[in-house]
Formats: structure tokens, C-alpha cells, sequence
């Protein structure tokens, strides 16, 4: 059994024929034939059913096409990490997962000036909540994460700190607390609260900061629970309410009626972004070159946490 095999079989598989898959490999159909029917002969098994029109699997034909496909996506994988072994430009497909946050203010300036240093790297984008992120790198479904919390429990991973970011409290454009500088905790009693789902990391960092200080939001009205930050930014500027956010959202707004953020009184919502990789990944040389980067990257951008102005 050999990876020429197992391509031919699996293309045998997505076109339907031997004859379509014959054509496709530029080869004839004999020798298409012969390739399938030497994998059943070295496996003891047939593999598929050939009809009229078209092939279908056996249960044996299913289990092979299951391994064939993960065989071939490893080769693949080996291919770009020798690739990437090569001095000077980095080479291959990248999966790079982030938060809201670091997804939608970060990473496409971070993209934009990474393809064009190593235009051959082709990166492909996850962005979900903290928790989706970390999973997804637990699972080695992205290769690096860029997340708005570091998350206990998770043994394998690796964490850096990426850059700083801060959170404030997003009021409706004319509301009277958008006049102040910063507000009291007790000024947002009467005040329907927007947040974030319990996997953002802007909602896990306001809980923590508060508690470290011992406090905690006062009883509000029922409000929203919204699974993007600028699903937040929307409903306060509809005055549906006030929200957390971090001041890079908020400055990325703008415009007439956007909503104003103002900092809570003796509290700075300040927090570390990260960068998280699963530790057996650390010295692959793709993950490696792509990580020097983002370090690079990191000390010189992001540390601009100026609110926007009225």
C-alpha cells in the first residue's frame, strides 16, 4: 500500500467512477482498475461495489477511505513542516484562531504585515469566543490562538503574553453618564447591563477584576446576552442598555451616536492578551517562525489604550 494508491482510491471516491478519476490522474482506466485492485488484494478485502454508473463503498471501503484521508492529510502536514525547515520564507497553509478582540482589531493588521514578509504562507482565520479558541488549539484544529483570558485547566498548553488591552463600560451617545470621565458601580443599578457570553474573555476578566477587589456589579434590570462585542456596541447605541468592551472596539466605531465608554471609578479594567499553542507544537518550525512573528509583531504595536474622543 503506498500513497499513490491511496490518492487514486480516494479519488475513485469523490468523482463516482473509475473512469472520471481515470481521467482526472491523466492515466487510463486499466490502470486505475489495477491500482484499486491491488490495495484489495493487499488488504484481503474489496473495497468497492462498481455498478453501471458509478462505485460505492463497502463497510470495508468506508474504514479505508476514513484512515486513507488521515494518512494523506499527515503527509501533507509533514510536506509544510520540511518546507518551513528552508531558511528564509515561510511556506504552507497556517490555521491561526482568535477572539473577538484579538480577531476583529488585531489580527488583520498582525495578517496584513505577515503575508507580506512571507508572501508564500497561506493563513486561514477562526475567530470565536476565548473558550472556542482554546479548545479549538487543545484540539489542534488552529496551530496558535490569539485569546482575550488565560484559562486554567488545560495542562498541554502553552501561554505568552501578547499585548494589553483594556476594558471600559460603553453608554448609549447621550446618556448623562457619557458627560463623566468615569462612574460608580452604584450608578449602573438602574441601568440594564449588556454582556458578553460566559466564554468571552472580557466577561471572564470584568468578574475577576471586580472580585480581586471586592466588588460586584450592582443588581440591574434584565438585559442582553450577546456573543459578539459589536453585537454589545449595537444594542448600547440603540439604548438598550450599557456593556463591558474593550477600548479598541469602541475607538474602531466611531462616527456620529456611537456609544461613548467611560472608565469605572478606582478600577482600571486593564488585561493581558495571550498567545496559546500546545506545547508539543512549540518547536514545530511553522508554528515556531509564525510565533517569532507575532512576538515581533506584539512589542511593536498595541499599547495605545487612549479612549477615543468626543
Amino acid at each position: 500500500m503506498d500513497l499513490v494508491q491511496l490518492r487514486t482510491f480516494l479519488l475513485v471516491v469523490e468523482r463516482g467512477s473509475l473512469s472520471a478519476a481515470a481521467a482526472e490522474l491523466g492515466v487510463s482506466q486499466p490502470a486505475v482498475s489495477k491500482r484499486i485492485q491491488s490495495l484489495e488484494q493487499e488488504l484481503g478485502e474489496r473495497l468497492l461495489v462498481r455498478g453501471p454508473r458509478e462505485v460505492r463503498l463497502t463497510a470495508a471501503g468506508r474504514l479505508l477511505e476514513e484512515a486513507a484521508r488521515a494518512i494523506v492529510a499527515e503527509e501533507e502536514r509533514l510536506r509544510q513542516r520540511l518546507r518551513a525547515l528552508q531558511p528564509g520564507d515561510l511556506r504552507g497553509e497556517f490555521a491561526l484562531g482568535a477572539s473577538t478582540i484579538p480577531g476583529e482589531h488585531l489580527a488583520p493588521a498582525l495578517l496584513a504585515d505577515l503575508t507580506r514578509r512571507h508572501p508564500s504562507l497561506q493563513i486561514h482565520l477562526r475567530v470565536g469566543d476565548t473558550a472556542q479558541v482554546v479548545e479549538w488549539v487543545a484540539a489542534g484544529q488552529v496551530a496558535l490562538g490569539l485569546v482575550g483570558a488565560r484559562m486554567g485547566g488545560w495542562r498541554d498548553l502553552a501561554w505568552e503574553p501578547f499585548v494589553r488591552d483594556e476594558i471600559v463600560l460603553a453608554v448609549p451617545a447621550h446618556h448623562p453618564l457619557a458627560m463623566r470621565e468615569a462612574v460608580r458601580l452604584e450608578d449602573l443599578a438602574d441601568l440594564p447591563l449588556i454582556q458578553r457570553e460566559r466564554g468571552s474573555g472580557t466577561r471572564q476578566m470584568v468578574d475577576e477584576v471586580l472580585a480581586e477587589h471586592g466588588l460586584a456589579l450592582p443588581p440591574s434590570p434584565p438585559g442582553l446576552v450577546l456573543g459578539s462585542t459589536q453585537a454589545v456596541l449595537q444594542a448600547v447605541a440603540q439604548g438598550l442598555g450599557v456593556g463591558f468592551v474593550s477600548v479598541r472596539a469602541l475607538r474602531a466605531l466611531g462616527g456620529e451616536g456611537a456609544p461613548k465608554g467611560v472608565r469605572l471609578e478606582g478600577v482600571r479594567l486593564e488585561r493581558q492578551l495571550w498567545v496559546v499553542y500546545r506545547q508539543d507544537q512549540g518547536e514545530d518550525p511553522l508554528v515556531r517562525g509564525v510565533l517569532a512573528f507575532v512576538r515581533e509583531w506584539a512589542l511593536q504595536h498595541g499599547e495605545d489604550l487612549t479612549l477615543p474622543g468626543p
